[in-house]
């Protein structure tokens, strides 16, 4: 594939933007950074106790003199190698996290994620990953109100599965299994949607052939990855059959409503209660 001179232009000036955001938003949560480990250049010094080194370690090694861990890294925050003890080990290790999941964000979300006014916001307080976890459920939630108003259904079905995986990071199962439920229903009224479409599209094709090509393109009622997830998250919760039925229906029914969706309630349950491990379950 044949890629502009222009696109690669943009292509940097993101990568500088991204470098320029997160360096900005490091030395503010980490003003410590600059000081973490001894820039390994000149002469070799121990972070531990700074006597002399014979040669600066490639890799995790005892002080000789000493006799404690010493680490070589990179600072993200201006990408220096320096080598360090264990306390400033661990800080540069919780900076590069937190450059890592700004990285992610960026790629995902481009602009939104730079830009957005409540973003914006949220990354001014950003110190943990688990405050990074609030800025993504803002942007979640935006896209959301999107997707529904251009009827992306797609998008807004994969949104949803972003926010069960959140909620999972987060330990709060019940409500990340109300969200995979929500995702599954999803998955289980696609076929239906095509198949309304391509009987409004083409009047020409028979009912099997429709049927053939459908199961073709929807060979899974629910995704195996949402699968898998449902199951450990119900084992994780202890769920009985009976209270995993009453959480679905009433997980769903909104979205069910909303969406106009043919398969809903029972019917849908008695479809995904099919596809569930049912092992060590009542």
């Amino acid at each position: 594939m044949h890629t502009s001179p222009e696109s690669i232009l943009e292509s940097g000036k993101k990568e500088v933007q991204f470098l320029k955001g997160i360096r900005v938003h490091l030395a503010k949560h980490f003003p410590d950074l600059d000081k973490c480990g001894i820039p390994m250049e000149g002469d070799p010094i121990s972070p531990c106790c700074k006597g002399p080194l014979s040669k600066w370690p490639q890799r995790k090694t005892l002080c000789p003199a000493c006799k404690q861990p010493m680490w070589p890294r990179k600072r993200p925050s201006d990408e220096i190698r320096v080598l360090c003890d264990a306390k400033s080990l661990a800080r540069i290790e919780e900076a590069w996290d937190i450059a890592q999941r700004m990285k992610k964000l960026s790629q995902e979300y481009g602009d939104l994620f730079w830009n957005t006014k409540e973003a914006m916001e949220l990354k001014r307080s950003l110190s943990t990953l688990e405050s990074f976890n609030d800025v993504e459920w803002s942007m979640l939630n935006k896209l959301s109100q999107q997707y529904v108003a251009e009827k992306q259904w797609g998008l807004y079905r994969n949104l949803r599965f972003r926010q069960a995986e959140i909620l999972i990071m987060e330990q709060r199962h019940e409500e990340a299994l109300r969200f995979l439920f929500a995702v599954a229903i999803f998955d289980m009224n696609e076929r239906e949607y095509a198949r309304r479409e391509w009987l409004r599209h083409d009047p020409v094709s028979t009912q099997e052939e429709i049927e053939h090509q459908l199961a073709a393109a929807y060979p899974d009622e629910v995704a195996p990855g949402v699968l898998s997830e449902i199951n450990d998250e119900i084992r994780l919760l202890q769920l009985s059959m009976d209270k995993t039925q009453e959480l679905f229906i009433e997980s769903t029914r909104t979205e069910a409503t909303a969406h106009h969706m043919q398969i809903r309630g029972v019917q849908a349950w008695k479809q995904l209660r099919s596809k569930l491990d049912l092992s060590n379950r009542d």
